[in-house]
């Protein structure tokens, strides 16, 4: 009786070790720039969110006040006037600052916020001087 040989031979596994090694090398980087890209998106998300939150506030003339809040990591809630937004996982407000005062002939309003993600490759800034207003994407 003749005896039946089944499986891969030594080359044909190399061969096929080779080819994953390959394909492999090939996609680990763009698998890094998608999880980069996707922290950017999270931190943009919440920049967004707490951009249109501050206009809101900003347009409540009822209630003028200043707020400072600094180094606050997601996943968190944010104090008043934020309170309804979240941070995403990851995601760093570095400070978020608004001042209003005036100093007889001059009226000041200054409103910072300036947030990334830890593994993200952006910092998003906003800088608003009396109605002046600069948004700012920095790539790190």
């Amino acid at each position: 009786m003749k005896k039946v040989e089944c499986g891969f031979s030594h080359l044909e596994m190399l061969v096929v070790v080779a080819l994953v090694g390959i394909l492999a090398t090939l996609a680990i980087p763009d698998f890094r720039d998608f999880k980069k890209l996707a922290h950017n998106s999270a931190a943009q998300s919440d920049y967004v969110n707490i951009r249109s939150a501050m206009l809101a506030d900003r347009n409540n003339q009822n209630q003028k006040h200043s707020y400072l809040i600094y180094h606050k990591s997601g996943p968190s809630k944010l104090p008043v006037p934020f309170n309804s937004i979240s941070l995403s996982q990851g995601v760093e407000l570095n400070y978020a600052y608004k001042v209003d005062f005036n100093l007889g002939l001059f009226d000041f309003d200054i409103t910072l916020i300036q947030l990334r993600h830890r593994q993200g490759s952006k910092i998003f800034r906003y800088l608003d001087i009396n109605g002046n207003v600069n948004e700012r994407v920095i790539n790190l």
